[in-house]
């Protein structure tokens, strides 16, 4: 087995236990969202224990780190990439320490394999939850620097508040960095005699 096989990955994770589908169930997202994703496939949440690095929107599993000291629990959602293959898989919580990552950098969307079935617009979820609560239908940011593209590509879009559309829009940006002109320095015209 390969240490970065996403599928094998996520198999190895925990499944819900009976309080975290309560948690759920009570946040607005229904069963149907939890064991399968947009396409019908059975990709469930799971749930592991984890090291988080919010600076890179990454994680690692706690089995794979040494000295792991800071883990925590959290759900884990098999990423699909824009050809509707397993690329990644992500970890998220909600809450306090709210948190959503990949673990190998492959993607930037979660509904990746959604971009280029969009109908309408695309509903871009501010947080995995909401994007849960919608049955995965839409795409949540994971990593800013990845989706920006795929984005500006994506046609229409729709948020669900004015400050999830200021974000995005600043996320959507082009940043030019500073063009200077260089001094020409005029030259004297040489006659041909």
């Amino acid at each position: 087995m390969s240490l970065s096989n996403p599928f094998c990955e996520w198999k190895r994770c925990a499944t819900l236990r009976q309080n975290d589908i309560d948690g759920f169930l009570s946040a607005g997202i229904d069963i149907i969202s939890l064991v399968q994703s947009y396409d019908g496939s059975g990709l469930a949440v799971a749930r592991d224990r984890i090291v988080a690095h919010p600076e890179k929107r990454r994680f690692e599993f706690s089995r794979f780190s040494r000295g792991a000291f800071l883990d925590i629990s959290a759900f884990i959602l098999v990423a699909l990439d824009r050809e509707g293959e397993i690329a990644d898989l992500v970890a998220f919580r909600g809450g306090e320490n709210a948190f959503a990552g990949s673990w190998l950098g492959r993607i930037g969307l979660l509904g990746e394999e959604q971009l280029d079935r969009a109908r309408d617009e695309l509903r871009v979820h501010a947080d995995v939850l909401s994007w849960l609560r919608a049955g995965r239908q839409g795409v949540v940011v994971i990593d800013p620097v990845r989706a920006a593209p795929m984005l500006r590509d994506a046609g229409s879009m729709v948020v669900g508040s004015w400050e999830e559309k200021r974000r995005l829009a600043d996320m959507l940006s082009v940043r030019l960095p500073p063009i200077a002109v260089e001094a020409t320095v005029p030259t004297a015209r040489v006659g041909v005699a």
